[in-house]
């Protein structure tokens, strides 16, 4: 007898957690069992095993890239588990709309590509998400302004408010 991919089917109640959205479009479940986080599958089996310090939330991108944390460095896996790009930063993001991962790395941030190879080199305080339209906020040395996707800055480092947003027109 087939099952639908729908039917209700009993996993154990045996996880210290399980994502609110539930299972992604492949099937894959974020779960942290005895203080671990991995991926089940819809009958509660391991797709990867509960290794890892922290997985990201919104499970894999479309392109198959998921934010993971192993020994207080993170780096990104691919849906076999395997490390697409090696554990080595401080702290990193999910690859946004201009693929770029905002990345920590020394202390520093910066932007990576998909290959794990800097476009924007780890010189700032921080980066802020970049829009569609290609432009982040950035700190360096206590001056904020704008930089575009290459890190070059487009607009004066000491045009802001108390707020945070730019006064100057760009």
């Amino acid at each position: 007898v087939s099952q639908s991919r729908y039917e209700a089917r009993i996993i154990e109640p045996i996880y210290d957690y399980l994502t609110l959205s539930g299972f992604d479009k492949e099937d894959f479940c974020l779960a942290k069992l005895n203080g671990k986080f991995g991926f089940i599958g819809r009958q509660g089996q391991w797709l990867i095993q509960p290794v890892f310090d922290f997985l990201g939330t919104n499970c894999f991108d479309s392109q198959g890239y998921c934010t993971a944390k192993i020994k207080n460095s993170w780096g990104f896996i691919g849906r076999d588990g395997s490390w697409l790009i090696e554990p080595m930063y401080e702290k990193l993001f999910e690859f946004e709309s201009l693929q770029l991962s905002r990345s920590k790395f020394k202390g520093k941030w910066g932007c990576i590509t998909r290959e794990g190879k800097w476009l924007i080199q780890p010189i700032y305080n921080e980066i802020g998400k970049f829009c569609d339209r290609g432009f982040s906020n950035a700190l360096k040395k206590n001056k904020k302004g704008f930089i575009d996707q290459t890190g070059r800055w487009i607009t004066q480092r000491n045009e802001y408010n108390n707020s945070g947003f730019c006064l100057a027109e760009i």
